[in-house]
């Protein structure tokens, strides 16, 4: 009860017009392990849990690193097999396809989860309104943002993404001197997606708006 308590009030201090607007929010890295299912699940339990909008989370990618989590409740969703949990509509381990297909149909929010973007399933990243990309600007890092830029160029409209990365790197562009993003945001810090706390919402909010 608390925590609703605590969404309603934060709420209530915004403007609740910029969520009446469906949105399909797409999430990849440059590489793996940068916490791109991780934000995805924030986002899509903010929507859902925090403001009561029917969220569908479409994770792409061959072998599902949610299944044993959140698939202990199965349904059907247009002849497709899903799994519900706290509300979220899970599809897992989508191909292109399936995702196209779901992304149509689906009256809500849809969050989609990318374990690799590639050309081939670029499409699905192509049609969500809001595009988020999470890199390091570190260094040692840039060789792997090279790398996403060579490969997509041509095939996604680099000035659309939204570039994520440490909060603490934001402010030092010098690091960052490729000049293809617009948008240069830190990476919320959030403990536990499941478990969220009023200091998460203001920049989960700003993500989505």
């Amino acid at each position: 009860m608390k925590r609703i308590l605590l969404f309603k009030h934060w709420l209530n201090k915004s403007t609740k017009n910029k969520f009446e607007k469906n949105k399909k929010i797409s999430v990849t890295a440059v590489s793996h392990k940068l916490g791109v299912t991780h934000l995805c699940l924030c986002l899509a339990n903010f929507l859902s849990s925090g403001l009561k909008k029917p969220v569908l989370y479409i994770e792409i990618s061959d072998d599902s690193q949610l299944l044993g989590f959140v698939g202990e409740h199965q349904m059907k969703y247009k002849d497709i097999t899903c799994y519900k949990y706290m509300d979220v509509v899970y599809a897992l381990g989508c191909n292109t396809s399936v995702a196209s297909y779901l992304i149509n149909e689906w009256d809500g929010y849809v969050i989609v989860d990318f374990d690799k973007l590639t050309p081939e399933n670029a499409s699905i990243y192509n049609q969500c309104d809001k595009q988020f990309l999470i890199g390091s600007l570190m260094p040692w890092c840039k060789r792997d943002v090279y790398r996403f830029i060579n490969n997509m160029e041509g095939v996604v409209d680099m000035k659309n993404i939204g570039f994520l990365t440490k909060s603490n790197e934001v402010n030092d562009k010098a690091l960052f001197n490729i000049k293809k993003y617009d948008s240069i945001q830190g990476l919320p810090i959030i403990n536990n997606p499941f478990r969220l706390k009023e200091p998460d919402f203001e920049a989960l909010f700003q993500l989505i708006e």
